[in-house]
């Protein structure tokens, strides 16, 4: 059976993203083996070898777990993150069974917005 790209049937999750997984690279200059993740080099060890895949599974796995976000020390994360994050977080799980986002979304927004602009006022 042969579906129209703009079937019904087609969009299952409409909410849900097809998003692809970065691949191990080879930097030959140092024969290392890294993972490119939201636009930072993550090396991995010696390229070729059984412990540098595993970390590359292990680091992706954390990685994709971690809402596609590298994790940082809590001591270094700030505030403007935590919110990004969890703007992230509230996009993709306050969605309603049609996939359209729910009026809490809004209450998130102006809540969010009121924090900004007392933030601005303090400074």
């Amino acid at each position: 059976m042969i579906e129209k790209a703009n079937s019904p049937r087609r969009k299952k999750y409409p909410h849900t993203t097809t998003a692809r997984v970065p691949v191990l690279r080879h930097h030959k200059a140092s024969g290392q083996g890294y993972v490119v993740l939201n636009g930072q080099a993550v090396y991995l060890g010696k390229f070729g070898k059984a412990e540098t895949s595993q970390k590359y599974h292990r680091t992706i796995a954390e990685w994709i777990d971690s809402g596609r976000q590298l994790r940082q020390a809590p001591e270094i994360i700030t505030v403007k993150e935590v919110v990004s994050r969890f703007w992230i977080h509230a996009e993709e799980y306050y969605r309603g069974p049609d996939g359209k986002l729910s009026s809490e979304v809004d209450n998130f927004k102006l809540a969010l917005a009121h924090r900004a602009r007392a933030s601005a006022l303090a400074q």
